[in-house]
């Protein structure tokens, strides 16, 4: 399968086939093309898709499943809407599955994983030390690859929701990506404020958490959960 993620209004053509000429160049020819973007411009896009000839794609039309698989403002699954060739099945699972993927296909490219050379290691904010570490900010290159980490924190968009408080100010572009998200579907929708609390030093004191249930919490990375325990308890 090939996944295409877009939070515009419409697929550009010349963008389109150049991404399946750099992919097929580097990878077999996909048994289905993807497109994920917002339910509410989905239909649309898959008709526009639906006119394009034979010839403005780079995969065989009659054999590859082309679909646009809109998502919600709450990030779930939206309409499925078949452009041409085989029936596929989307279900809540399998776009979970397809959500799940590519964050992991970012994580992996855009290098989330720091090591440190063999004679060295790193201290964490919390004191600990480590051989390597998570550094979220890495994924956050793109911004439609910022849109789709977004996508994923919509449904924790409550309609109250006064403030998104991050651990580092490196990973804001998701909280003001997902506020972004959120008024393509509903303009009217009072944006909350985006803080960084600074990790560590906020949490013990240097942070004041003034609406903690109406406050939305992102961490970039703890691999022992304690940051996150720590914060329930506020």
């Amino acid at each position: 399968w090939l996944i295409v993620f877009s939070p515009q209004v419409t697929i550009p053509q010349g963008d389109l086939y150049d991404l399946l000429t750099d992919d097929i160049g580097s990878n077999l020819q996909p048994d289905a093309l993807a497109f994920v973007v917002r339910d509410n411009v989905a239909a649309a896009i898959a008709t526009k898709l639906g006119e394009l000839g034979p010839e403005e794609w780079r995969v065989p039309l009659g054999t590859t499943a082309v679909v646009v698989v809109g998502f919600t403002q709450m990030g779930a699954l939206g309409g499925v809407h078949p452009v041409s060739g085989p029936d596929v099945t989307i279900d809540d699972g399998a776009f979970a599955s397809l959500r799940d993927h590519g964050l992991c296909e970012l994580f992996h490219r855009r290098d989330g994983l720091v090591r440190p050379s063999e004679t060295t290691h790193f201290v964490h904010p919390s004191g600990k030390h480590s051989k390597a570490f998570i550094r979220a900010a890495n994924l956050l290159v793109l911004g439609p690859e910022v849109m789709f980490v977004a996508m994923t924190i919509l449904g924790h968009l409550a309609p109250d929701l006064e403030y998104i408080c991050v651990d580092t100010s490196s990973i804001s572009s998701v909280g003001h990506a997902a506020i972004q998200l959120r008024q393509l579907f509903d303009p009217s929708y009072v944006a909350p404020m985006v803080n960084s609390f600074s990790s560590w030093p906020g949490i013990n004191g240097g942070y004041d958490f003034t609406q903690p249930k109406r406050t939305l919490v992102l961490i970039s990375a703890s691999t022992s959960g304690n940051m996150a325990r720590e914060l329930v308890k506020r």
